[in-house]
């Protein structure tokens, strides 16, 4: 990430759900990094996988999925207008 070009304006502009999944081991990226991320709209779900490191998807599968999932039944009931 340190090298590709600033992509926050993506972020703000979103009018979509947006799922920012940070690991709590990451050594490459600060968690404070990703929740600034996650700050720039308020339709973003910040999701922190308690058992990983930089590799989330590798290292936490059961975890990644689980957001993925309830990520996932967000969007879709937005997507059909319902509300909880």
């Amino acid at each position: 990430m340190a090298r590709r070009p600033d992509r926050s304006k993506v972020l703000v502009d979103a009018k979509y759900p947006v799922l920012v999944l940070h690991s709590a081991e990451d050594r490459l990226i600060p968690i404070e990094k990703a929740r600034q991320m996650a700050a720039l709209n308020e339709k973003t779900h910040f999701v922190v996988a308690k058992n990983a490191g930089h590799a989330a998807a590798m290292e936490a599968p059961d975890e990644v999925a689980s957001a993925l999932r309830k990520f996932l039944e967000i969007c879709s009931k937005e997507a059909a207008g319902v509300r909880d």
